[in-house]
């Protein structure tokens, strides 16, 4: 069965670019997917039910030692933004 990773901003400030490109970037090496869908608000990835939540744990993860360490070039230097939505449905 699968499922949909939905992971996107609510809002943009200007700096969720880069946080979307860390996460593509990790996606693509740690689990060999590419976004079924991107735009400057979000990605989309089509992944195996089963793997949803260990897939959502470890973006949640990553995230957050990423913002702890990485800085942004924005309107002086900031911390990333997180997605306001990391989210894993399956289909029916």
């Amino acid at each position: 069965m699968k499922a949909r990773l939905v992971i996107g901003f609510e809002m943009l400030e200007g700096r969720e670019s880069v946080t979307l490109d860390l996460i593509a970037g990790m996606m693509a090496r740690k689990f060999g997917l590419a976004p079924e869908w991107s735009d400057s608000e979000g990605l989309v990835y089509e992944v195996e039910a089963q793997d949803c939540e260990k897939i959502t744990a470890f973006v949640k993860e990553y995230l957050k030692a990423m913002r702890s360490t990485v800085r942004v070039r924005f309107e002086g230097w900031s911390k990333l933004r997180t997605p306001d939505i990391v989210i894993c449905r399956k289909e029916e």
